[in-house]
């Protein structure tokens, strides 16, 4: 789920309901994670809290589902709390304690009932609950709720879900009155609610929005340290809310870098930098050297979390350390080099060695050239053949990395590394490449110093290669724990952009000055002061303002920040919406992997994807991208996808596709149709005449649309290669009582001919059955089956009216 597009979605809600108010004469307000909110992540993390003892919280759901069965066959849709403890007072007053210690109310959902209010609204709480009214009456009165009435499922013997409890309502509020309804369910507050005649409208809960939803239980805190950090976490909600309502950009840069800084760099930097502080004091670091450039970032995290803490930062790179040491590495080292970046050409690696296409073209004949310039992956002979070239430079590379080890041996000396008994490096991680290569130059130098790597996360292949010498990941260690590890490395290129520094990358250290020599690139600079820095800047004043509201609270955390993480970046890299497809798949990066080259955008493919499928094999795709494997390959193309067509999409895949994840899906007779991306549209086209019935071919042009209003505006734009018709629907995915379906909208068809048009289409949408539950949302455009034809489909938008 990606929360960006919740935390947009509900602010737009807001300002909608506020804008709706003066219309209506009653406000209906769903209790539970709509007016108020709960210090625990999970409901049943309570009752696992009260009662901790094995079993007893499955003991708790038994005895709940037996008293709903008999609620049910007398004719009752809820329970009473008494009815579920069987008689135990003494329990169910325990429960009912606990519920009250953990509430609070939602602030900006209490400022629209005090709105309603000052309009002269009529405001009642609608709940599907088996408390009792006094818990109710009791916490509106603590926190000065207005409300003139108090409609819940248990006293009334009727629920939301079903919608008796509306009806209800309505008796309530009068045949005239016009009621509006808000929840954070999107089947009982908003389906169940327009089938009983009133408008509801679905306003995300702060779990939703937080991925609090998606936790694991939180251990170890009480109710005021829970309440603390739902408070602190909520006003990170409202501070992107509040940027998502002013931001009116395309690329919505503001929301988008309050969004990162506050929900994913910010508990990731803060989680890191108490782990690290941890780790550093366990194991007897010496010294802590942060390097460049993700480190520089989290340097600064690390200073501002612990300003006594010294630390160094080093201009080092991969870049400033290949030539070095290949200096004494010998066939078996450039063999390794070889395989371990076996995503780029010969020459490309070569040049990464800082090795001229003269020298490389002096020491190679025709046949060798043509090998190093071949794209892989290679055949097994090919690959061999590349060993015996870089066998037969070898001597020119050692050379060429003399000269640069007595600059760089300077430098590590200057910086107090080579000198430290057991010194600390940070890095963002991934393969402890350049921790091994740091290893084997100072071994060479004769240094003493053992080195333990600190990353944000390893890989399972990487261990250091030197006695002694050890390495530890806080996101995943060596690839555990997996859920992490599979958050993560879709987007590996992504996140690396967003820790970058505001100087170019270290070619090398300077073999007369022993100075880094660094990289002048506008590009990367442009992006770091457009969009980088803003995040990274959010990002420490989420620090800061945990370090004022959580205090020490925090040092327990790190464990739970990363989690916060790791969820938030598993939503926005598997479903990017367009603001995140267009701001963050813009990004800038070097077309050949850190050589000092041509930029691309980081969503552009380097070479031309398969013509013909939107959705290329996973073969095709990695060698479009030549990412860090198909995982990734898959989040660029779907930021590819999104940015170029104006699609949404989407998060689980479609029958008809070849791979998971998939941005667009059809259904109709395969070998007749194409699909791909242009620069500014989505190119469809078509060739049958066989006998298929109309709308058989269907094509999904945008997906997930969480906008819950009973009536939704579709816009786009539409040419085709000769005149021909096409139909739009809104189609629902819905589950109900174990059984999955769809049910769609009207259809509504639509003359296009070769000259580009704007077209547009409100949508009334209601439920086809009480009680369904939405799983997905698609909307849909249909072509007639008939002859060849070509359609263009440009800058489609979906909006709630």
């Amino acid at each position: 789920m990606n929360r960006f597009t919740l935390l947009r979605q509900a602010a737009q809600a807001r300002q909608d309901i506020l804008a709706l108010l003066p219309r209506f004469d009653v406000l209906s307000v769903d209790f539970f994670d709509t007016l108020a909110t709960r210090a625990e992540p999970n409901p049943a993390d309570l009752l696992l809290r009260l009662n901790p003892a094995p079993g007893a919280l499955d003991a708790r759901r038994r005895a709940e589902y037996a008293a709903r069965q008999a609620a049910l066959l007398a004719g009752r849709h809820e329970v009473l709390l008494a009815e579920i403890h069987a008689g135990d007072e003494a329990a169910a007053q325990a429960e009912l304690a606990a519920e009250e210690a953990t509430l609070a109310p939602d602030r900006q959902m209490l400022a629209i009932m005090q709105e309603a209010r000052r309009l002269g609204l009529r405001i009642a709480i609608t709940s599907d609950t088996y408390l009792p009214t006094s818990l109710f009456r009791g916490f509106c009165a603590r926190h000065q709720v207005p409300q003139d009435t108090i409609l819940l499922s248990c006293t009334h013997g009727r629920s939301k879900e079903e919608g008796g409890l509306f009806e209800v309502l309505k008796a309530w509020a009068g045949p005239r009155a016009r009621i509006l309804h808000i929840g954070d369910n999107i089947g009982s507050d908003v389906h169940s609610a327009l089938n009983a005649g009133v408008l509801g409208r679905f306003l995300p809960s702060l779990r939703q929005m937080t991925a609090m939803d998606a936790l694991p239980p939180l251990e170890g805190l009480d109710t005021a340290e829970r309440t603390a950090l739902r408070r602190f976490l909520a006003a990170s909600a409202e501070r992107v809310e509040a940027a998502a309502a002013e931001d009116r950009s395309p690329g919505q840069v503001e929301a988008l870098a309050a969004y990162l800084g506050q929900f994913v760099l910010g508990p990731l930097w803060l989680g890191f930098g108490h782990w690290l502080r941890q780790e550093v004091g366990r194991q007897g670091i010496d010294r802590l050297h942060f390097l460049a450039r993700d480190g520089h970032c989290l340097q600064r995290a690390f200073r501002l979390m612990f300003p006594e803490e010294a630390s160094r930062y080093l201009y080092l790179s991969r870049s400033a350390l290949y030539l070095p040491a290949a200096a004494d590495g010998g066939d078996a080292y450039l063999e390794k080099l070889i395989q371990n970046y076996s995503g780029l050409t010969g020459m490309q690696l070569l040049r990464r060695l800082r090795l001229s296409d003269e020298a490389i073209y002096a020491a190679t004949d025709a046949a060798e050239r043509d090998l190093l310039r071949r794209r892989p992956p290679l055949k097994p002979e090919a690959m061999e053949g590349l060993k015996a070239v870089f066998a037969k430079l070898r001597g020119l590379i050692e050379a060429r990395g003399a000269e640069e080890t007595g600059g760089l041996a300077r430098y590590l000396e200057a910086e107090g590394l080579s000198t430290a008994a057991h010194a600390g490096i940070v890095d963002l991680g991934w393969h402890n490449t350049l921790q091994v290569c740091l290893g084997g130059i100072l071994d060479r130098l004769g240094s003493p110093t053992r080195l333990t790597g600190f990353y944000m996360g390893t890989f399972a292949h990487a261990r250091p290669t030197r006695a002694g010498d050890g390495s530890r990941g806080f996101l995943f260690d060596r690839g555990r724990p997996r859920g992490r590890l599979d958050s993560v490395r879709p987007a590996i290129t992504l996140l690396e952009l967003l820790h970058a520094a505001p100087h170019g990358s270290t070619l090398a250290i300077d073999p007369v000055s022993a100075q880094p020599v660094l990289v002048d690139s506008p590009a990367e600079q442009a992006d770091h002061e457009r969009f980088i820095g803003p995040c990274q800047e959010e990002a420490l004043a989420f620090i800061r303002r945990a370090q004022a509201e959580l205090g020490p609270l925090v040092e327990r955390l790190p464990p739970f920040l990363a989690d916060l993480s790791a969820a938030h970046m598993q939503g926005l890299f598997a479903e990017p919406g367009l603001p995140e497809a267009r701001t963050l798949g813009a990004l800038r990066v070097s077309s050949d992997f850190g050589v000092v080259g041509p930029m691309r955008a980081l969503a552009a493919p380097v070479r031309a994807l398969p013509e013909g499928s939107l959705w290329p094999p996973a073969t095709r795709m990695l060698e479009a991208y030549r990412g860090e494997g198909t995982a990734e390959a898959q989040t660029l193309f779907r930021f590819h996808a999104a940015a170029h067509a104006g699609l949404s999409c989407l998060a689980a895949p479609q029958r008809a596709t070849e791979v998971p994840g998939v941005v667009i899906g059809f259904s109709g007779p395969r070998e007749r149709i194409g699909l791909a991306v242009e620069e500014d549209a989505l190119r469809v086209t078509f060739d049958h005449a066989g006998p298929w019935r109309w709308r058989d071919v269907k094509f999904i042009l945008a997906s997930s649309l969480l906008l819950e209003s009973p009536e939704l505006l579709v816009t786009f734009r539409l040419a085709a290669s000769r005149p021909t018709r096409v139909s739009v629907t809104i189609r629902d995915f819905v589950a109900f009582d174990y059984e999955q379906g769809f049910c769609d909208t009207e259809w509504k068809d639509f003359e296009i001919d070769a000259a580009p048009s704007d077209h547009k289409a409100v949508f009334h949408l209601h439920p086809r059955v009480i009680g369904e539950e939405l799983r997905e949302r698609h909307l849909l455009l249909a072509l007639p089956l008939e002859g060849e034809v070509e359609l263009m489909v440009h800058d489609v938008a979906v909006t709630a009216v």
